[in-house]
């Protein structure tokens, strides 16, 4: 197994613990605040289904990214010739420069994440402005003529 395809699936694996650490800190109040804040059903499986779908690939998004596009910045070239000199050299060991390849994808999953996390908030908070004061149409009681 090489050592860019070790990274990519530790990056991965790591990624997704990530995404699911925060989901299971987040969802149970996330569900009670749209349980109180709502009372259509659909509302509560609709947003916490997108909830972890999102979440998921915003953090992979950033492994994906790094393992896919080019990189067409020519100090970037030079900066992987000068690790390549180096570990030739016996400078640094490919154990370590994999360590920080991985460290440097969690640093991308982390921000996306976070970026995420506050885009989430405000979206829901606008969507709790309108959506909370509307009542399942199943709830409502029917008059009887």
């Amino acid at each position: 197994m090489s050592a860019a395809l070790m990274v990519f699936l530790v990056g991965l694996g790591m990624a997704l613990a990530a995404a699911l650490v925060v989901f299971v800190l987040v969802y149970p109040p996330m569900r009670r605040m749209l349980g109180v804040n709502s009372a259509l059903r659909a509302t509560r499986s609709f947003y916490g289904r997108t909830f972890f779908i999102v979440m998921l690939l915003a953090a992979w998004m950033p492994i994906l990214e790094s393992m896919y596009l080019p990189t067409a910045s020519s100090d970037k070239a030079a900066e992987e010739g000068a690790e390549a000199a180096a570990e030739a050299a016996g400078e640094m060991p490919a154990f370590m420069e994999t360590v920080w390849d991985v460290a440097d994808d969690l640093e991308n999953v982390c921000l996306s994440v976070g970026i995420f996390l506050l885009a989430y908030v405000v979206v829901l908070t606008i969507v709790y402005a309108a959506v909370g004061r509307i009542r399942d149409p199943e709830d409502r009681p029917q008059a009887k003529l």
